[in-house]
Formats: structure tokens, C-alpha cells, sequence
């Protein structure tokens, strides 16, 4: 699936300036709730008319939003300027609190920046907890990139997966490709990350 934003697609869900194009699995009882564990593979392309973020803003890949009316999400992938790729979450009693995160190593060797072309398969390993037990584990393209042990939900709410292509503007199409999302209850049910 190719997610492509126009010059002007802004003001989209609360995204003020920013231009976005996303598509969502609507929160529900089987995922993303309290306590469930779970195994994600989201595979990403970015093809010769991705647009790297410029700055002074960045971008959004992936994320796993709360259910909640503002604040940052509980996890996203983003598309930093001057520093790459990272992954960031929040978790606990406050919204925007509990934060963690870690920089990515890309693993085609790619600077502040990323290859275009090739396939980037993420890998998560989830427990969904406001409190202490919860875990966010992910991989990229099999190398370990963050062990998190802590809050990965806000208390009181669930969260749902957005596919995103969301970016401060800076007056240029730009498309990133998903391909790959799957949910599972262990690693084995991925196939081969």
C-alpha cells in the first residue's frame, strides 16, 4: 500500500500544519488493550519519491495511538532531520509521560537519511501496560534496536496501529510503501524477520 501526501494536505485529524495521510485499525478487544502481548511485522519501503524530512520538523512512519483526544502516542517510528530514524513511546498515569525511545541504526548504512528502494522489516514484541510490565522489544531488519521494560500504554486507555505518512510541510509530494502487517501471538507466526 503506497500512503502519498500532497503539498496542502494538512489539517487532517488535528494535524494543524502538518500534512498527513494515514490509514488505521480501528481500536478494538483483540488488540492493544491491557495486558495482551503481541508480535508485530511492519515492512517499509521508501521509494524514489519519498522526501526526506528537511527540518525543522520530522516525520511519522508507524505508530500505535492512544484512544485518548490529544498527546503524543504510545509508540511511533519517526523520520528525524540531522539524525535518522528513531523510535519513541510513553506509557503510565499521565498522558506525554513515561517517555523511552532509541536511535536506529540503518541497517543499509544510510545517514541521516534513509535508502530508498529496499525493505525495512520491523519487528515488535509488545505488552501493552500503563504500569511496570509492560514491554516494547523491536528488531529492524533482524538487529535489536530498543529493549524497553516499563509503561507502553496511558492508564485508562487502549491504543490502535496507524500506517502513516505524516510530516512537517515542506512543498513536495512524498509516498512511503507498507507492505507485510502482521499480528501474532508469538514470534514463529512472523515467518522469517
Amino acid at each position: 500500500m503506497r500512503l502519498t501526501t500532497l503539498p496542502g494536505d494538512s489539517g487532517v485529524n488535528g494535524s494543524g500544519a502538518w500534512e498527513r495521510n494515514d490509514l488505521m485499525k480501528p481500536p478494538d478487544a483483540s488488540y492493544c488493550n491491557e495486558g495482551q502481548e503481541e508480535w508485530w511485522a511492519i515492512s517499509v519501503l521508501f521509494p524514489d519519491d519519498y522526501v526526506y524530512p528537511p527540518g525543522p520538523d520530522g516525520g511519522v512512519v508507524f505508530d500505535f495511538h492512544h484512544t485518548g483526544s490529544g498527546g503524543l502516542p504510545n509508540f511511533s517510528i519517526d523520520t528525524m532531520p540531522g539524525s535518522g530514524m528513531r523510535s519513541r513511546g510513553y506509557g503510565g498515569a499521565q498522558v506525554n509521560g513515561g517517555q523511552y525511545g532509541a536511535q536506529i541504526a540503518d541497517p543499509f548504512g544510510a545517514s541521516k537519511d534513509v535508502m530508498r528502494n529496499v525493505w525495512y522489516n520491523f519487528v515488535l514484541h509488545v505488552r501493552w501496560s500503563a504500569s511496570s510490565d509492560g514491554l516494547m522489544d523491536g528488531w529492524l531488519n533482524g538487529l535489536p534496536f530498543q529493549s524497553h521494560r516499563g509503561a507502553t500504554l496511558y492508564a485508562g486507555m487502549s491504543c490502535y496501529l496507524k500506517l502513516a505518512n505524516y510530516h512537517g510541510p515542506y512543498g513536495r509530494p512524498s509516498s512511503i510503501i507498507f507492505d507485510r502487517v502482521i499480528r501474532a501471538t508469538k514470534a514463529s507466526e512472523l515467518g522469517a524477520h
